[in-house]
Order: C-alpha cells, then sequence, then structure tokens
C-alpha cells in the first residue's frame, strides 16, 4: 500500500485504510469519524489528500475480487445442489419421520433448463432485450409457475 504515515501523526496507515473502506461503505464521514474515534475533520482532510483516491480504488478493488471469490463458492454450491436434486431427486419427509427422494417434476425440470439456457446466453452476450409485451408474458408465465408450485406444496401438506 505504500506508506501513508505522515511524520508525526498519530494515525497509522490501517486507520487511513479502515477509513477509506468505511467511508467506501457509508459514504459519510461523521459515521466513520465515529466508528473509528478520529475527529471528523481529520477524515475529511484526508479525502482532499492525494492518496485518498488511490487507495479507495484499491480497497474497493480488493473487496470486489472478495464479493467475487464468495459469489463463486456460492454459485459453486448452489449448482451442485441443483445437480443432485436433478439426479436424484427433491428430499421429501413422510408423516413417519422417514426420508425419500422423489423425482422432480417435468415442469420444475424444464423451469430450470429454460432458466440455465437464459443465464448461458446472458453470459455469452447472445440474448436480444426483451420487448415490454415479451417481458409482460415471462411475469405471468413465471407466476403461472409459482402459483402451480404453491399449489403442488399444499396439496402434499393437506
Amino acid at each position: 500500500m505504500g506508506n501513508l504515515v505522515v511524520k508525526g501523526s498519530r494515525y497509522s496507515d490501517e486507520d487511513r485504510r479502515s477509513a477509506v473502506l468505511l467511508y467506501l461503505i457509508y459514504g459519510n464521514v461523521k459515521r466513520v469519524a465515529k466508528q473509528l474515534d478520529i475527529p471528523a475533520t481529520t477524515i475529511q482532510g484526508w479525502r482532499k489528500s492525494d492518496w485518498w483516491d488511490h487507495l479507495s480504488v484499491q480497497v474497493s478493488s480488493e473487496k470486489e475480487e472478495e464479493i467475487q471469490a464468495h459469489l463463486t463458492r456460492v454459485v459453486g454450491a448452489a449448482f451442485e445442489e441443483l445437480e443432485d436434486r436433478l439426479a436424484n431427486g427433491n428430499v421429501r419427509l413422510l408423516k413417519d419421520g422417514t426420508q425419500v427422494r422423489v423425482p422432480i417434476s417435468g415442469r420444475d425440470a424444464a423451469w430450470v433448463a429454460a432458466v440455465m439456457i437464459d443465464k448461458r446466453e446472458l453470459l455469452r452476450r447472445v440474448c436480444t432485450t426483451p420487448k415490454p409485451e415479451d417481458t409482460k408474458a415471462m411475469l405471468e408465465e413465471a407466476a403461472e409457475f409459482m402459483r402451480a408450485v404453491s399449489d403442488e406444496a399444499a396439496a402434499r401438506r393437506g
């Protein structure tokens, strides 16, 4: 990060880094000052310093990489769970407490396939922007699917 500390300053590079990070999160000098117990005027002065913008970009980039890593792990886990459900079915709890696997419905499998194809196309940047009437039809289809899932769940419980 380089040395940001001015000789004789009572605040460390880590204090400055924390101030930048919290400012990026909250966007409010007073809130950052209160949390770090550093005068708001000091943080306001730091914001005008040459190093502030550089450090803001660096911290933002590091946090973005961290978030991307978390998202990658979550998406990977979700895909593994989805693959398991497609291959082995959903887990269903019977009245006696035992668990059985029940194949997913054709509708659910079709929905998963459709969503995956759409997302793949988005990633490939091949899809086109839907027209308003297409969007309305997709929303109606999604609402119908959710009603069917809800009805199916209610039927299983009842």
